[in-house]
């Protein structure tokens, strides 16, 4: 089984090895089409290879963007959760890849020890891990060692014996000036040069599966965005302003998307004092395993959220926590993905589904984020007090606000949902609803501060 499998365009050959081989240079077994063994046909060995792989490694060029087998090959990376995207040069992705960030590897010359280059092994570890056999430091390959005198011994005339009538009194005076030649084999050894090594990452990176709950967690880096509704927007309510300046100083995973009816099944069946709530129609005895889990308190979500933790440490996300993963690192768009909406963008009201829809129905926003706008309100930490923004500071930032330090009668809900319109999916919406409500429009996602590798 291959560690990375890479796509690309044929005509991109020479780009593909250069990765292939740097990223080998690491420890990670590499399989990029070189070697198709006698008898075999190439689609079924690609097709082995692919199913194999643990990351598929994609090159984005303007000639890849166009073949019909790297999208597909793109596609079945993107669904299976193992797709690492690069580009090589600067182009436009293809439809459907362009809200999947990509390494930028458009300037790099094959430098081991380049920052964009160290980022890519970076990605690559979060999603499968450190190589299976660690960078080896190889040395240069081994060139001829000179001894001078050995030579120019050799380059004496051997006619007639005029090698000792010329050669010792010149070795004589080699041998009265020693300093003036290392002879010594040692000495002349060419010195091994080491390669440089990826160093760990000083803070995690990527996406994760947790395996108390088995739901895939996305680190989200610590920053700082403007809060709130965005200058002339006409749907904004006077509790989403005024915009206001947030740093987050602490990373977080966030659940990728919400919390699934499969993932709280596990919970349940681990916690036999908390019951399954009654199903909704549009999920008759919760068949659909892959939709968001509903009509879920919010004491019972955040039992949940330190259940899958395994202890202290998770949580139901702040507002500010939520609206920063939201927008995806840019503070300027109405909505997760950009300043319009589509029934192509998500499950809103008068969609084809007549309630929740499946997890991933949508595309992720550009931190790989599904469903951050629609399919289900989502319930978050803090009460909900609608002239909070107006208290933050004006003059600098508010480090990680948790809302009100006391009880407002009814906690925050965040994203919109499939009843709702367009209005109520943009990222600086605030919803409430008492802490005891059971709708069939609430869901859920936590905060992680570590993910748990083991049940």
């Amino acid at each position: 089984m291959s560690d990375i499998f890479i796509s690309y365009a044929s005509e991109d050959r020479p780009g593909a090895e250069k990765i292939a081989r740097a990223l080998e240079a690491q420890g990670w077994s590499v399989w990029w089409d070189r070697v198709i063994p006698a008898g075999r046909r190439f689609p079924e060995v690609i097709q082995e290879e692919i199913d194999r792989a643990r990351c598929m490694v994609v090159l984005w060029s303007e000639i890849s963007v166009k073949k019909d087998w790297v999208i597909e090959e793109a596609s079945e990376g993107r669904d299976r959760r193992i797709l690492v995207p690069l580009l090589i040069e600067q182009v436009q992705p293809p439809r459907g890849f362009r809200l999947v960030q990509a390494a930028d590897l458009t300037h790099w010359t094959g430098d081991l020890s380049a920052s964009s280059f160290r980022s890519l092994c970076l990605d690559i570890s979060a999603l499968i891990g450190p190589a299976s056999k660690p960078a080896v430091e190889k040395p240069l390959p081994a060139q001829p060692v000179h001894n001078f005198v050995t030579e120019w011994w050799q380059a004496v005339p051997k006619l007639q014996g005029r090698r000792w009538v010329l050669g010792v009194p010149l070795l004589a005076a080699l041998v009265a000036v020693p300093w003036m030649y290392k002879v010594s084999v040692r000495d002349r050894a060419v010195p091994v040069v080491k390669q440089p090594l990826v160093r760990a990452a000083p803070q995690p990176s990527g996406a994760q599966t947790n395996l108390k709950d088995g739901l895939i967690y996305v680190w989200i880096a610590p920053g700082e965005f403007r809060m709130g509704a965005l200058p002339g927007d006409s749907d904004a309510g006077p509790e989403e302003q005024p915009r206001h300046r947030v740093r987050i100083t602490k990373g977080f995973w966030l659940g990728e998307t919400p919390v699934t009816v499969a993932a709280y099944k596990r919970f349940v069946k681990e916690r036999p004092a908390i019951k399954m709530p009654d199903a909704p129609s549009f999920n008759p005895d919760w068949t659909n395993d892959d939709h968001p889990m509903v009509r879920v308190t919010w004491d019972e979500a955040q039992a949940y959220c330190t259940w899958a933790a395994g202890g202290p440490g998770v949580r139901l996300p702040s507002e500010a926590q939520w609206e920063y993963a939201a927008r995806g690192g840019k503070s300027g768009l109405k909505y997760p993905w950009g300043n319009e909406i589509t029934r192509g963008n998500a499950n809103y009201q008068g969609s084809r589904w007549k309630g929740t829809s499946a997890v991933r129905s949508y595309p992720p926003n550009e931190w790989g984020l599904y469903d951050m706008a629609g399919n289900v309100w989502e319930w978050v930490a803090d009460w909900y007090d609608k002239d909070y923004y107006a208290i933050q500071p004006s003059d600098k930032p508010a480090d990680d606000p948790r809302g009100p330090d006391h009880g407002t009668g009814d906690r925050g809900l965040r994203g919109g949902s499939f009843l709702r319109g367009p209005s109520y999916l943009r990222v600086s919406d605030r919803g409430e609803r008492t802490p005891a409500a059971r709708d069939h429009s609430i869901g859920f996602r936590c905060v992680m501060d570590v993910v748990l590798h083991r049940r």
